[in-house]
């Protein structure tokens, strides 16, 4: 799409803020996050890094904020994960799911969180061929992976129809999805936007 990609490197403290500002006077329309707050941090340092992550969004309602859903196979209203956990209109927070179309698990290593409300959508996260330093690949999986490919359809909508606002754009994301038994329960949409399902191998003819 006729879109700009602006690479961002941040800090896990409170600093990020200065992140989301940059990305804002950049003229971001669509901010990936594919990070989450590290569970193992002290609980004061994790509170002040979930506050600047609100603030930030709650900052910039022009901008729409997708969020990945992090990877502890957890029910994020349960765990209170914030901010995915929080009902902001310009935050849309996205699951991942395996080729089989179930939702990702990485045995030990966890799995894709989940929520019926606040999750709103899935995409692939899972067996993902990256490359890595010296010219090798990797196979490897997460919500940080899927997160993006939501994104990137945030931006294609923007590119047909500029005038969109975020939860109109959330609105057309969930619009068109192929729903997938697994995601039953699991997220807001239970299934994977139309646009980013081609990878995937449904149990069921798509309809």
């Amino acid at each position: 799409p006729n879109c700009q990609i602006i690479p961002i490197r941040y800090p896990q403290d409170e600093r990020f803020l200065e992140s989301i500002h940059f990305a804002a006077k950049s003229g971001a329309k669509v901010v990936n996050l594919s990070l989450s707050i590290d569970v193992d941090q002290l609980p004061d340092e994790r509170k002040r890094m979930e506050a600047t992550l609100e603030e930030g969004i709650r900052e910039y309602p022009q901008i729409l904020f997708v969020m990945a859903a992090g990877n502890e196979k957890v029910d994020i209203v349960e765990k209170t994960y914030r901010p995915q956990s929080l009902d902001l209109p310009n935050l849309l927070v996205g699951a991942a799911v395996n080729r089989q179309g179930e939702l990702a698990s990485w045995g030990e290593r966890g799995g894709s969180n989940f929520n019926s409300e606040r999750v709103h959508v899935a995409a692939l996260g899972d067996d993902m061929k990256l490359p890595t330093p010296g010219g090798f690949f990797e196979v490897t999986g997460g919500t940080s992976f899927a997160a993006p490919q939501v994104a990137g359809l945030a931006a294609r909508l923007l590119e047909k129809d500029p005038t969109l606002t975020p939860p109109e754009l959330i609105r057309e994301i969930l619009r068109d999805v192929v729903v997938l038994p697994s995601l039953e329960g699991k997220t807001k949409a239970p299934g994977v936007p139309r646009a980013l399902s081609n990878e995937i191998k449904f149990p069921q003819p798509r309809p």
